[in-house]
């Protein structure tokens, strides 16, 4: 029997579109072995959605990275717990990726190699924001250049709570790309590319609070929030309780504050005050990240 866990992640950060994530301390488990018969079980968040055929995304990218090792994807008995709400902008479908992958390590029991999951990865999502972070853990800035994912990884100390603000209603990641402009002017590309630049160089001097500064974006944050009832009365509650910034989490319509670990308690209970005003119900869930990233344990 083997146990995976996945991290959750949170991309983008405000201007590092499809590049950018840090894993967070909110996980998904797969509990597995090779048996005679395929047989999932899914619990959790969204278990009545999630297929337990062999379109389950874990067993699908188990079998589709098998077969590109010219291996044969043996059946599996699964158990898979998710803590990681769907379709929130929290990176459930990668936990789903990363986990299919690293059940192909165990079965084929091949050596666990990180660079060539974030590959197989990245071509099963299509971009490495989250796979990245769910892979390695911390912070992690990446790109693929057609060939492989290429990425620097940072830890992130633990000073600074990453506080998730997950609404009860669901965003398509589809939908969501479909409001981002296919042209920028010079003007909103500088914007971006300057904090970028500043976000990335600041998390790897492990300056999270000078990161904070740089959290803004021209985007796709402004486009996406028309699509998310009481985006702004969040944001502006968040900043009033305290926050060091706010940004979208992925395609959200989870929303992000970056707040000091020292305050975060504050801070959840402020905006569990002020989230009570708004029509849909939003939940306040403290985090902090996640260092260690993906890992595959035999029981």
């Amino acid at each position: 029997m083997y146990r995976i866990t996945v991290p959750a992640s949170s991309a983008n950060m405000g201007p590092g579109f499809d590049s950018m994530g840090v894993a967070l301390t909110l996980y998904n488990t797969i509990d597995f072995a090779p048996a005679k018969e395929l047989s999932i079980r899914v619990e959790g968040e969204c278990a009545e959605r999630i297929p337990t055929t062999e379109r389950n995304l874990v067993y699908a990218t188990y079998r589709r990275t098998m077969e590109g090792w010219g291996r044969k994807a043996v059946p599996v008995t699964m158990v898979q717990h998710n803590a990681v709400p769907s379709t929130r902008g929290l990176g459930s479908s990668s936990t789903a990726i990363v986990g299919g992958v690293l059940m192909a390590y165990a079965i084929s029991g091949r050596n666990y190699d990180r660079q060539e999951a974030l590959n197989i990865a990245t071509r099963e999502e299509g971009h490495p924001d989250n796979v990245a972070p769910a892979i390695w853990g911390g912070f992690t800035v990446s790109f693929f250049d057609g060939v492989d994912t290429r990425c620097i990884r940072k830890d992130v100390g633990e000073e600074t709570a990453f506080v998730a603000m997950i609404p009860e209603f669901e965003l398509s990641t589809r939908r969501a790309r479909e409001v981002v402009p296919k042209e920028l002017s010079r003007a909103d590309a500088v914007f971006n590319h300057s904090r970028t630049g500043y976000l990335a160089a600041a998390m790897m001097m492990g300056d999270v609070k000078a990161a904070a500064a740089a959290m803004d974006d021209r985007m796709h944050q402004h486009q996406r929030s028309a699509l998310i009832p009481g985006y702004h009365e969040v944001e502006r509650a968040a900043k009033a309780a305290g926050a060091m910034a706010v940004y979208l989490s992925g395609a959200g319509p989870t929303m992000m504050a970056l707040v000091g670990k020292a305050e975060a308690d504050g801070f959840v209970k402020a905006m569990e005050e002020a989230v009570k005003q708004l029509e849909h119900r939003w939940e306040i869930k403290p985090l902090m990240v996640c260092n260690t990233g993906a890992t595959l344990e035999n029981m």
